[in-house]
């Protein structure tokens, strides 16, 4: 089952790769780097954290999740925010 969910996982992140090669402007490769490809990365560690179970390692893949989900997005808008201000 977990072996499933990390393949689902690098599918979405390379979906998501794909898209940022693929996306005309910087605002659009801006938008999927910071919605699908942390989603991909997410259930990928998701899937790590069901194969581990409550391991040292999958408690770690969990606290990434959350790091991930919070930090991504301040990244983005600081990102984006910077190139306006140019």
């Amino acid at each position: 089952m977990a072996e499933i969910i990390i393949i689902i996982g690098s599918v979405i992140v390379l979906i998501g790769c794909v898209g940022f090669v693929r996306f005309p402007d910087f605002y659009s490769r801006v938008d999927v780097i910071t919605k699908s490809i942390p989603f991909g990365i997410s259930v990928i560690l998701f899937g790590v954290f069901i194969k581990l179970g409550f391991d040292e390692m999958g408690i770690r893949a969990l606290v990434a999740v959350i790091f991930l989900w919070f930090l991504v997005p301040i990244i983005g808008y600081a990102i984006s925010k910077a190139v306006s201000s140019k």
